[in-house]
């Protein structure tokens, strides 16, 4: 890494697509991005593994997602780095940014990775050109209002984000709402994925039912689930995860 770069590390969570910039950067750069939800990008996702996010009337993926929330402060995206199916959806969302191709996607599940070197060339090269550009470059305009529709795998994710109250259920996967700002909004769809997340534990009720030792940890799970109904004061204090020795420090939500 540059010398001249840090990292932005902080006391607590944050969210990094809203908290991590402000009117201080001249400009964005975006590397390790993923082409856009149910495209045919390598592990392409917005935001999370399920939904679909589409702000005023267009489908977006991260990248867009970040320069949405940096028009607030004049901040433009130059430079983004990725599949060569992102590549292709950012001509369309960010025409003027500088891109660097560094896998190719076979799938969804797989990809073609290019070697590392010719890798950090591209991404120095993109990185090179946007930066001589700077002054060509125009951020996102700030919109009136802001139109989301999200759109989940099935019918239960969809039910459990309908949960959080404003949304209005435009078809059986698909919600929909207005906000007058984009980070409401997109605070508004964190709370729904929240509560949207919980249809995956069916995925861990699979992985427990495949194991030898099923049967203890489901007598375990009945066991914690009839104290807390009858005898709450007797459950077992949850285990502290270890942390490291020193202060704990954060790079965005992990």
């Amino acid at each position: 890494m540059d010398p001249r770069g840090t990292f932005l590390f902080r006391d607590a969570e944050y969210d990094p697509y809203l908290e991590a910039m402000d009117s201080s950067f001249q400009a964005i750069v975006c590397v390790g991005m993923h082409a856009r939800a149910a495209s045919a990008g390598f592990m392409a996702h917005t935001v999370t593994l399920e939904p679909v996010y589409t702000v005023n009337g267009k489908r977006i993926t991260e990248s867009a997602l970040i320069a949405l929330s940096a028009a607030r402060f004049g901040i433009p995206v130059i430079m983004i780095a990725g599949d060569d199916v992102l590549r292709d959806q950012i001509r369309e969302e960010l025409p003027g940014a500088e891109y660097a191709v560094v896998k190719r996607a076979r799938t969804r599940a797989f990809a073609d990775t290019l070697p590392q070197a010719e890798v950090q060339v591209a991404i120095e090269r993109a990185a090179k050109a946007a930066i001589e550009k700077l002054g060509t470059f125009t951020p996102y305009s700030v919109a009136p209002s802001y139109r989301f529709e999200i759109s989940f795998q099935n019918v239960t994710q969809t039910d459990l984000a309908s949960i959080v109250p404003g949304s209005t259920r435009l078809d059986s996967l698909t919600l929909g709402y207005t906000t007058v700002t984009f980070p409401e909004g997109y605070r508004r769809s964190t709370r729904m994925l929240g509560l949207m997340r919980l249809e995956r534990m069916r995925w861990m009720s699979r992985a427990v039912q495949d194991r030898t030792d099923a049967a203890v940890i489901r007598r375990k799970f009945m066991d914690l689930l009839v104290t807390n109904w009858l005898e709450p004061e007797k459950l077992p204090k949850p285990r502290q995860p270890s942390t490291p020795a020193g202060k704990r420090r954060y790079w965005g939500d992990t």
